[in-house]
């Protein structure tokens, strides 16, 4: 639940991939962001200790029959993470539930 006390949340250290064939995504349901907008980038961690974003998007609104959803492919050996932040200063409270993780990707 993002509130006037919780703006953002981290979804951190969701593995050290093994393999090139793998997508990192989430398929999120967002109730309550009517009148704001919720921005949600899967990161990638640098060896400086700095995280590149690799896909950013924004959702306003309530995504309960629209899935906010996104995938982006990933590299071996690198930690990833997804980082959900609020952008408004007349947000209500904003439920952000679904799931998220790694996906193995193989042509047949």
């Amino acid at each position: 639940i993002l509130n006037d006390s919780t703006k953002s949340f981290v979804l951190e250290n969701i593995s050290d991939v093994p393999a090139i064939d793998y997508f990192l995504g989430y398929q999120f349901t967002i109730l309550g962001a009517n009148t704001c907008s919720v921005e949600i980038k899967l990161q990638r961690l640098g060896l400086t200790g700095d995280y590149t974003t690799l896909s950013t998007k924004q959702f306003s609104g309530s995504w309960l029959d629209f899935r906010a959803q996104d995938k982006v492919s990933i590299d071996p050996f690198h930690r990833y993470r997804i980082f959900v932040e609020e952008h408004s200063e007349y947000c209500t409270s904003v439920r952000v539930k679904g799931s998220y993780g790694i996906e193995y990707f193989h042509f047949d």
